[in-house]
């Protein structure tokens, strides 16, 4: 039943825990008789006879295969969202504060995701004002829209300001709330438009 997954050293771990007499406990990927792999949740507790010597193992095992697919495709899906050619936005739809922004707004902002956590909208849209953002947001607050878009221009860390297009949702379900923004850079349509 062995992957070919998971290193010796980890294996070594297992039986060292279990044959001192400890409980381990892992997630372990196995391989079936028809070749798929499948993913278990694994315990290993140490039974131990009159004398105190350990007599045999139960093993006690939950199929997570599911969960770990699941898993696989959010990492999948994080790092398509991350090497996007656009730029994407989330942030506290209370503090409004980033929490993810993708490596593209990074490059092309400037700044690095430590500062970004840092900063709003507000900093990055210089003449942006709370009454201008409530306007634009408040649809999404209210229902009446799933997706906004307008076009403004953002300001990069050197100060020099590009144009872009913005499409907002507001995840209210989340926990806290966010507000997604898809970014497009639309320097090269502007251009084209002059």
């Amino acid at each position: 039943v062995n992957s070919g997954t998971h290193p010796s050293a980890f294996f070594a771990e297992m039986w060292a825990t279990s044959v001192r007499g400890d409980i381990w406990r892992n997630e372990i990927c196995n391989r079936a008789k028809n070749g798929a792999l499948y993913w278990v949740d694994s315990a290993i507790v140490p039974l131990k006879d009159s004398n105190g010597q350990i007599d045999h193992y139960i093993s006690v095992r939950v199929d997570i295969t599911k969960r770990k697919q699941g898993e696989h495709e959010l990492i999948r899906l994080g790092r398509a969202l991350d090497e996007s050619s656009t730029e994407i936005y989330v942030f506290d739809a209370q503090t409004l504060h980033f929490t993810m922004v993708n490596t593209r707004a990074q490059r092309n902002l400037g700044y690095s995701m430590d500062e970004l956590k840092g900063l709003t909208a507000f900093d990055l849209e210089p003449n942006l004002t709370h009454e201008i953002f409530e306007q634009r947001i408040g649809p999404l607050r209210r229902g009446e829209k799933d997706v906004v878009t307008y076009e403004v221009e953002h300001q990069r860390k050197d100060k020099s300001l590009y144009p872009i297009e913005i499409s907002m949702h507001l995840s209210a379900n989340e926990s806290p709330p966010v507000f997604v923004a898809i970014v497009q850079d639309i320097t090269e349509h502007k251009k084209i438009e002059r």
